[in-house]
């Protein structure tokens, strides 16, 4: 059994080392990787999937054009809210996950067989969104806690919520459900945590904090001078100018993928999600 040990780099930030991730999970941190990107993969559907659909699931089911973009709106709103409960969530993984699979699935399933206004909103925008906040939440946390000295690894992840909605264009609501459920249960399967605080060992996390050759993302982003909290985090002006303006990236874009849906056709909105994940990914 290794031996684990906490130290600190120059800014006092703690490390804990001496424990490796096949020691750990009994198989490479790569398995987190993956099976997150899977979990997304399926939970963007219910935003992009039914932004490119828009058009036809207005005119199949009789709705004004206000009422399907409430209803993608209110999806949007619901995911945001949950995200933040899911990454700070004391229950495991797997367990939020899982919740979050039945969520969204019973959205896709609403979307599926029922044409009613209301149940579509409620099942859907509030539970399916809920659900799609669990999924990316418990993600991000995961993929943050794994990979803490390559924050592009998140990116690669959250780059599969916008992107995986290209393939169940295809398959229609119905099997988006199956598919959610058989994705984010395999996922589930294999998802853990690592001790807070957990460092890989063939990185020096004291080196990594100066030195820009091991580092190099230290010539772009400066380091913080500490360990901050959740709650100084939140406070902190920073914060608050990011979260305004992620908002607004966020409003555009629901914004692009309804017009293009609604003008331009499918492909069009289709071609705006692909692109839309690929630069996430590729931003990170």
């Amino acid at each position: 059994m290794q031996k684990a040990g906490v130290i600190r780099d120059f800014y006092g930030r703690r490390y804990r080392i001496g424990e490796s991730d096949r020691a750990l999970l009994g198989r490479p941190r790569a398995w987190m990787l993956g099976a997150t990107w899977a979990a997304m993969l399926a939970a963007g559907a219910g935003q992009y999937g039914y932004g490119a659909l828009l058009p036809a699931i207005v005119a199949d089911r009789g709705w004004t054009w206000q009422q399907g973009c409430w209803v993608l709106a209110l999806w949007t709103v619901c995911q945001s809210a949950s995200v933040y409960p899911a990454a700070r969530a004391r229950f495991t993984p797997a367990a939020t996950l899982l919740v979050g699979a039945v969520l969204c699935a019973s959205g896709f399933v609403a979307l599926a067989g029922s044409g009613d206004f209301v149940v579509v909103l409620v099942s859907h925008a509030v539970l399916g969104g809920l659900g799609a906040g669990l999924v990316y939440g418990t993600c991000v946390r995961v993929v943050t806690r794994w990979y803490p000295e390559r924050s592009s690894r998140v990116a690669l992840v959250t780059g599969a919520f916008a992107y995986g909605a290209l393939p169940f264009l295809l398959l229609g609501f119905g099997a988006a459900a199956i598919v959610v459920v058989v994705l984010a249960g395999a996922s589930a399967l294999v998802l853990r945590n690592p001790p807070e605080d957990w460092w890989p060992q063939h990185v020096d996390p004291q080196r990594w904090a100066l030195d820009k050759t091991v580092n190099p993302s230290l010539r772009r982003n400066r380091p913080p001078i500490r360990q901050y909290s959740i709650a100084e985090v939140v406070r902190c002006p920073a914060s608050r100018q990011l979260y305004f303006a992620v908002s607004c990236a966020a409003a555009i874009s629901l914004f692009d993928i309804a017009y293009l849906a609604a003008f331009k056709g499918i492909l069009a909105a289709a071609l705006f999600a692909g692109a839309s994940g690929v630069a996430r990914a590729g931003a990170g």
